[in-house]
């Protein structure tokens, strides 16, 4: 059963760790120490990928506390340093609007919306700008 698992994915934690335990009871050292490394190589990634995605979380958290907290400039430097995720992008566009650069935020919102069109939060915040920037 899990040799037909990894078979469509390869990379599944639990078969290869599943699998050194069964290999580990059935005598087979080979496959056991093969399975093991692999599981204890994809669990290292796995905690890796944790720890980086906690990160990016207190960052993005910080961007948005700097923003509550009338801090446009640095939020904007802030997510402008961060990979160009979907909550990125919707700080940087707000840390952009708050701090006059409008049509660069309305940019953003654009951009984001080329990857995530279902989106009706940004579409009305989009239009929102669009009406207060042509008021200007």
């Amino acid at each position: 059963m899990y040799e037909s698992i990894l078979a469509d994915a390869p990379d599944f934690l639990q078969a290869h760790y599943r699998l050194a335990r069964i290999y580990r009871r059935e005598g087979d050292t080979d496959r056991t120490k093969r399975h093991m490394a692999r599981f204890s190589a994809l669990h290292a990634e796995h905690q890796e990928l944790t720890r980086e995605e906690g990160r990016l979380a207190a960052r993005l958290n910080r961007g948005w506390a700097l923003l509550r907290e009338d801090e446009a400039e640095a939020a904007r430097e802030l997510f402008e340093s961060l990979p160009p995720g979907p909550e990125a992008l919707r700080g940087l566009a707000e840390a952009q609007y708050r701090c006059g650069d409008r049509d660069t935020a309305i940019r953003t919102i654009e951009r984001l919306l080329d990857t995530d069109p279902e989106r009706l939060d940004l579409r009305l915040l989009l239009d929102e700008w669009r009406v207060e920037s042509a008021s200007r």
